[in-house]
Formats: structure tokens, sequence, C-alpha cells
């Protein structure tokens, strides 16, 4: 999931908006685990910037708040 991450950086910082985002999603599905983690992470590092208005970040957003309020 730390490589996904990473990969979806570095393709926002390059305006592949859709495969960072595409990334992220990948993180958010197959490691439900590392789930708070990247809330935590994508919440508030800059790197996402360029990720922010748009609505599928925000709904990325949206349900990791409900996993870490659900638990699931």
């Amino acid at each position: 999931y730390t490589v996904r991450y990473n990969a979806a950086c570095a393709y926002a910082a390059a305006g592949k908006l859709d495969l960072a985002q595409e990334c992220l999603e990948f993180a958010f599905c197959h490691a439900p685990r590392a789930r708070a983690w990247l809330l935590g992470i994508a919440k508030h590092d800059t790197q996402m910037n360029p990720l922010r208005a748009r609505a599928d970040f925000q709904s990325l957003l949206e349900r990791l708040e409900a996993h870490m309020a659900t638990g699931s």
C-alpha cells in the first residue's frame, strides 16, 4: 500500500490525476488494515493537493472516514 501511495503522489505531481486516484483506490480496496494510515496521510499530505477538488478523491476520504467510524 505504501508503494501505491507513493505512486499516487508521483502521478499527482505529474498531473496524471486519474492514475493517482487509481493508486489510492487500489490501496483502499486491497489493504483494509492500512485504511487508518491512508486516511491520516491522504487527508493532510500536500502532495494530494491536486486531487482535493475531485469528487472521487472526496468520496475516498468519506469512505475512509466511514470505515474508521464503523470499523467496517
